[in-house]
């Protein structure tokens, strides 16, 4: 970043990369790459491959595929929001057709009025942040050090590359 912006001398070019560079709301942010791509009809489920061969699918439009450039081992952001993440204990039944990546629980951070934050910790060493309602955390009787499951649709992921 640091050599685009020594290489922006004009006001325009500054301006042009700051619209271009993408903040997001998105707390989690997993990088991976491209390994299939299946088309259906106006969509695309396309399947990534995580670092210590982690996998999660992304169901996105054609439009989407065609637009970010995506082919076979094309690097990517996979960017899940928080809320969307559903946690359960590992012996629960898993959701057909839905994304789960199993970890440890790494830390409960509890909110006085709203949802807690749970952080999960990969295999992988990547970090996934659940926003969790008290009570669900209390019915489920997860705890630090448990292990869980992050289960989420292929829709809920939305994918970005590098310009």
């Amino acid at each position: 970043q640091s050599q685009v912006l020594d290489a922006a001398e004009e006001a325009q070019d500054l301006e042009l990369l700051g619209r271009l560079m993408l903040r997001t709301s998105a707390r989690n942010q997993l990088h991976g790459s491209v390994i299939a791509i299946q088309h259906h009809g106006h969509n695309d489920l396309i399947q990534l491959e995580l670092p210590g061969g982690l996998t999660l699918n992304a169901h996105i439009t054609r439009d989407s595929t065609q637009r970010l450039e995506l082919s076979l081992g094309t690097p990517v952001v996979a960017l899940i929001k928080a809320g969307w993440l559903e946690l359960q204990p590992l012996q629960a039944p898993r959701t057909a057709q839905h994304n789960a990546l199993e970890g440890h629980i790494e830390q409960i951070l509890p909110a006085n009025d709203g949802p807690s934050e749970v952080r999960v910790s990969l295999s992988n060493g990547q970090t996934l942040c659940a926003s969790i309602e008290p009570e669900r955390l209390a019915a489920l009787r997860l705890t630090v050090g448990d292990p869980v499951r992050a289960q989420f649709a292929a829709s809920q992921v939305l994918l970005g590359t590098q310009l």
